[in-house]
């Protein structure tokens, strides 16, 4: 019998070759790209293949995880993609379920399996596999409501098209049936939560802890011995001093008689880079376990090892951990150690967070010890992937044919409904969103806008000036009967204001870049965040070995856009590294060596302040002019002196813009406090010894139209 018009039609439709939409990557080339680095922001088209609900972290972000596939994986594992968000904007998903993901983070430490993970950027538009239609109609009726305020995207024509056709031709043979797939979504969303800090662990119990290795390994061929910490007390502890610490290598302090057997196998070139007293425990790891540790761990690494057995230790007074093979489990040899690249600020566990943080106040209280720097070791061959796999019922089980019958009618009829009220919502953002368009033309053009400066995600509030925005803000108290207003140090608050370029700093676009040695504690300040601690208070404690990167550090001095003809306020905002990787689409680098990236900034700042850094430069060479007729002149202030040569120096810009003045733009400010050392206790509002330093700084303002 001779297939139908609609076999036929199908037939043709999986004939198609359909490239990605522009902009999309595949995951082939994600995972296998060289020059794939970590941090890049990519966009990403995929099915579901397993889906992990959301659990609570130790913050206001739940954390829900799911594998993704598409052509160039559709026989392979495909990708693991992390969203860490508050739960309301979780999405929910389907097996078979299409995933459109845009800015997108790729993230990779140390040979683990490169993954995906959520970043402020991300946007997720989820499609219902039971909904997509036919190619090539477009799939808009399939795409899920947003999930709670998250960013939201309208997809492109070509975007919703390759969705059909993405979802009708890719094999589904790697996607459990509707009902296994329901029953393995639950099961992992049932996984007992058995993390502990060391300071709560019991005998008889089986534990997850996230600790630090404390240092190097000893290796006794069938099994290892572990010395780690979470920077927490627990009496049951082995109390370590600096002088039993030293003779672990000899054996004399080994409590357990580990050592003592095999002491030729310990590092003696490696020392202790863990905390004294009792805060530190052995654990004791046999294979597959020891196999990962073996080539992979090293003094001051951070770990997470899961389900560790807590006993007491041969001589019967302390406590010790055990990590044995999972004999009967149906993933055989499954690796329950994780190692954690604790300065990746997307992928950081909260419960590792909160352990450096004891890390961090454990070191500024032991200031004569020395935090531990990572020895140069290298870490041969591939990790093994360590994490938890969900799907511990077999995947391969799913992998039998299946096909869903449908008909095309069924099909055409599904992708035509739409529910009155869906309809009218979906005019009213239409009607809401020309709005919006119309009247940032009109600002755009009664301003004088520059159109290649945009906000990604601006604030839903009106435009504020920069005087309302430097605006001093009280809290109401009240001492009795008497009613007081207390001044705020700062407040956490975001605007959208209409602003140029009027000054820069440093004066050179050279030093926009700065290297910096990596800092243990990095992870726990978010650029600039309350929890950021002026520089001063930096040593070379927590640094990682010789370890540098580069980062951007340069400040804007905006000024504000107004019609009316009174004098204009001005605000110096800071730029931190990750806001001006977005704002030049850029990545920092030595910009003394690299004329190349230096000459794309400069273009790039081009747009942003017209002719500005010329002036500026014209007002530099008069003062260097200046001193060299003036033997004995004092230097030049700096940016934040506000004495006679600062007018002077303000006045010559001033004259200079006069002649050509830059296009105003619009841009997204926030304010927020910096904790700065303080030796006055009268000042000091950030606790003992330090201050709060109100900040204002630039976000979510990007420079478009390319280099």
């Amino acid at each position: 019998m001779p297939p139908s018009s609609s076999a036929r039609g199908s037939r043709r439709d999986r004939d198609v070759d359909l490239p990605l939409p522009q902009g999309f990557k595949s995951i082939r080339d994600i995972t296998e790209e060289e020059g794939m680095r970590p941090g890049t922001l990519i966009n990403v088209c995929g099915m579901v293949k397993d889906f992990r609900p959301a659990v609570p972290t130790r913050n206001t972000d739940w954390k829900a995880t799911m594998t993704l596939y598409d052509f160039s994986t559709e026989h392979d594992e495909g990708i693991e993609f992390s969203i860490f968000r508050p739960k309301d904007n979780i999405p929910t998903v389907k097996g078979a379920d299409v995933i459109l993901l845009f800015r997108v983070k790729v993230q990779r430490w140390n040979g683990n399996p490169i993954s995906l993970i959520t970043n402020h950027q991300t946007i997720i538009l989820v499609y219902s596999a039971a909904k997509i239609p036919k190619y090539p109609i477009k799939a808009d009726l399939a795409m899920q409501p947003k999930a709670g305020k998250e960013n939201v995207k309208v997809p492109t024509d070509a975007e919703s098209t390759y969705v059909s056709y993405f979802y009708h031709k890719i094999d589904k043979g790697s996607v459990p049936e509707p009902e296994e797939f329901e029953v393995l979504t639950i099961k992992a969303s049932n996984v007992k939560e058995k993390f502990s800090l060391l300071q709560d662990i019991q005998e008889s119990r089986f534990c997850d802890l996230i600790v630090q290795v404390c240092r190097a390994p000893f290796d006794f061929g069938d099994r290892l011995a572990l010395y780690v910490t979470d920077y927490t007390e627990n009496d049951a502890f082995f109390n370590y001093t600096q002088d039993n610490i030293q003779d672990l290598d000899s054996g004399d302090a080994d409590v357990w008689g580990y050592t003592s057997r095999n002491s030729s196998s310990a590092n003696t070139s490696t020392k202790w880079v863990g905390p004294y007293g009792k805060k530190a425990m052995q654990v004791t790891c046999w294979e597959p376990h020891a196999d990962i540790i073996r080539g992979e761990v090293v003094a001051g690494d951070w770990v997470t090892l899961r389900n560790v057995q807590i006993k007491t230790g041969r001589d019967g007074n302390y406590l010790e951990g055990a990590m044995r093979e999972e004999r009967g489990q149906p993933l055989k040899g499954k690796v329950n150690v994780v190692l954690h690249d604790p300065r990746d600020k997307d992928t950081i566990e909260p419960m590792l967070k909160d352990a450096l943080r004891r890390f961090r106040d454990y070191m500024q209280k032991n200031k004569q010890l020395k935090a531990p720097k990572k020895p140069e070791a290298k870490r041969e061959g591939k990790r093994k992937r360590t994490e938890y796999d969900t799907d511990e019922s077999g995947q391969q089980d799913a992998e039998v044919q299946r096909q869903r019958q449908r008909t095309d009618d069924t099909d055409e009829n599904e992708a035509r409904k739409m529910n009155s009220k869906a309809r009218r919502q979906r005019q009213r953002r239409e009607k809401q969103k020309k709005i919006k368009e119309q009247d940032a033309k009109v600002r755009q053009e009664i301003l004088g806008l520059n159109p290649l400066i945009v906000c990604e995600s601006p604030p839903d509030r009106p435009f504020v000036s920069v005087a309302s925005i430097q605006e001093q803000m009280f809290m109401p108290v009240e001492l009795g009967k008497q009613k007081m207003q207390l001044p705020l140090p700062f407040v956490n608050a975001k605007y959208c204001a209409n602003v140029r370029v009027v000054d820069f700093h440093p004066p050179r676009l050279e030093d926009f870049a700065r290297p910096r040695q990596v800092n243990a504690f990095d992870v726990l300040s978010d650029d600039g965040g309350s929890e950021a601690i002026s520089s001063d208070e930096d040593d070379d404690d927590s640094i990682h070995g010789s370890e540098k990167k580069w980062e951007w550090r340069f400040s804007l001095k905006l000024e504000d856009v107004t019609p009316k003809a009174e004098e204009p306020k001005t605000i110096w905002v800071v730029i931190p590294n990750m806001e001006a990787q977005y704002l030049t689409n850029l990545d920092a680098t030595d910009l003394r060596q690299d004329e190349t990236a230096l000459t794309a900034l400069r273009e790039k700042m081009f747009k942003l302040w017209g002719e500005l850094e010329e002036k500026k430069h014209w007002v530099l060479n008069r003062e260097a002019e200046a001193r060299k007729r003036t033997p004995g002149a004092a230097p030049p202030p700096s940016m934040s002196d506000d004495e006679d040569g600062s007018n002077r120096r303000q006045a010559l810009m001033k004259n200079a813009l006069a002649v050509t003045a830059n296009k105003p733009f619009t841009c997204c400010i926030r304010q927020y406090g910096v904790r700065m050392s303080e030796s006055d206790p009268a000042k000091a509002d950030a606790g003992e010894g330090y201050r709060w330093q109100r900040t204002f700084g630039l976000f979510g303002t990007k420079i478009t139209g390319g280099v």
